[in-house]
């Protein structure tokens, strides 16, 4: 009988492991707390990475450890955001000032950042991404090394691109239950003072 039971739990262990979803490979280390210097505003929360790679042409894999990231962090349940035009790279800079290319400097947002959100930084061929909340003041700007980000001999290389993700939280259920609990109540005592 153990052995029916052993045999099954490794059974299951090697299904849910195959099933698994495809993960980026960290790339040695950690990309650690020095890389971000300084958050004027908000706080910095944590990062993830080096990954090997560009985080724009590997978006499961960026979603799949911010979705990773953000349940280690203890986030609410959520789903992060993506658009390519959010991008240090991009047209107009997207929600940047401008695109830094150096090892080290300061990534400035064309308004300040409320609440959870990630930033990806790129260089060379490996990327980190990094979680932050703004909370309600909001974050204007961080200063940044990559360090950490690019590794091995390409370890300080110039930041090839800054990259935004946005973050919605997902209200739990006992939330939505009572947002609708006291909307009825409302309701009824509206009809209440009416009839009085």
């Amino acid at each position: 009988m153990k052995t029916i039971a052993t045999f099954l739990a490794s059974s299951a262990v090697a299904a849910l492991a195959m099933a698994a979803p495809a993960q980026a490979a960290m790339i040695g280390g950690d990309c650690g707390d020095s890389t971000i210097d300084a958050v004027t505003t908000g706080t910095y929360l944590g990062c993830s990475g080096a990954y090997e790679g560009n985080d724009s042409n590997d978006q499961e894999n960026v979603m799949n450890a911010l979705s990773t990231l953000g349940s280690n962090l203890g986030l609410a349940s959520g789903t992060w955001g993506y658009d390519s035009d959010d991008k240090s790279d991009a047209d107009g800079n997207g929600v940047f000032t401008s695109n830094p290319g150096g090892s080290s400097g300061t990534l400035s947002f064309d308004s300040p950042m409320y609440g959870i959100f990630a930033v990806a930084l790129k260089a060379s061929t490996y990327y980190s991404i990094f979680v932050f909340d703004g909370g309600t003041t909001g974050i204007s700007s961080f200063d940044f090394t990559t360090d950490g980000v690019a590794i091995n001999n390409d370890d300080g290389a110039g930041l090839s691109h800054a990259t935004f993700y946005s973050y919605n939280a997902v209200p739990e259920p006992l939330t939505l239950l009572g947002t609708a609990a006291a909307l009825g109540m409302g309701v009824v005592m509206r009809r209440r003072n009416e009839e009085a």
